[in-house]
C-alpha cells in the first residue's frame, strides 16, 4: 500500500500544466440527475401591481443529463390580498383596473451550469446547484376594477425567465428557492367601458420540495 501511495503521489507531482487544466472536479460528485425524473410541490408568493398573491402548484421535470432538463409546471393563485399601493389608491378614490394571476401552466428549458458543495460550520456539507430557465406558459388572469366595473377573465401566453438555487437533501430529494418573471400582454376594463391592453409583468417567488426517480442507493 505504501508503494502504491508513493507511485500515485509521484504521478500527481509529475502532471504537466496541460494535464492539470483537464482536471474539472477535485471531489467525486456523489449525487446525479442524469436520466432521472423530478417531481415536486411549490408554495410561493406573487408580487402584483395592486394585489399580492399566495400561489401553490406542482412541478415535473426530466433531466437529460446533469446540465439540461425539460420542466412542466402548474401554479394556482390560491389567496390574494390588497397591497399598500391599492389601499392608497382606494383612499384617494382613484379608479383601479386590477389584474391578478388565477392559474398558469407551461413548460421551460432548464440549464444548470453551476454546482458544488458548501461547508456549514465545518460539519454539515450540503451539495447545491444553480439553474436558469426560459419557457412559455398559458397564463390566466382575473381582471376587474373598482366602482362596480365588471370582472373578466383573460387567457394569455406569457414568456417566463428565472433562476433557482437548490440544496440537495441526500441523493433523492432537494429543496430550492425559485425566482421567476412572467411577461405578457394583458387586457383590463376601462372605467368608461371597453378594455385597454397593458404589458403585465409578474414576479413570482416559490419554495419547492422535490424528489428524484428512480431512487438512488
Amino acid at each position: 500500500n505504501a508503494m502504491a501511495d508513493s507511485a500515485a503521489e509521484k504521478e500527481l507531482r509529475d502532471l504537466n500544466v496541460e494535464k492539470k487544466k483537464q482536471i474539472k472536479v477535485v471531489q467525486k460528485k456523489d449525487f446525479t440527475k442524469d436520466k432521472r425524473f423530478e417531481l415536486g410541490i411549490d408554495v410561493g408568493f406573487a408580487c402584483g401591481d395592486w394585489e399580492d398573491l399566495l400561489a401553490v402548484g406542482i412541478r415535473a421535470a426530466y433531466h437529460f443529463n446533469e446540465y439540461i432538463a425539460l420542466q412542466a409546471r402548474f401554479l394556482y393563485g390560491a389567496v390574494s390580498w390588497e397591497n399598500e399601493t391599492l389601499k392608497q389608491a382606494k383612499e384617494a378614490d382613484a379608479y383601479v383596473a386590477k389584474s391578478n394571476l388565477q392559474l398558469t401552466v407551461g413548460a421551460s428549458a432548464v440549464f444548470t451550469p453551476f454546482y458544488g458543495k458548501l461547508s456549514v460550520f465545518g460539519d454539515f456539507i450540503p451539495k447545491y446547484d444553480i439553474n436558469a430557465s426560459v419557457g412559455v406558459y398559458y397564463y390566466r388572469t382575473t381582471t376587474g376594477g373598482s366602482d362596480g366595473v365588471k370582472t373578466m377573465h383573460n387567457n394569455d401566453v406569457a414568456f417566463q425567465v428565472g433562476f433557482a438555487p437548490r440544496i440537495f437533501l441526500g441523493k433523492n430529494a432537494s429543496l430550492s428557492l425559485n425566482f421567476y418573471w412572467f411577461i405578457m400582454k394583458d387586457k383590463r376594463p376601462k372605467q368608461e367601458g371597453g378594455t385597454s391592453a397593458y404589458l403585465k409583468s409578474d414576479f413570482l417567488f416559490t419554495i419547492n420540495a422535490s424528489m428524484f426517480l428512480p431512487f438512488a442507493k
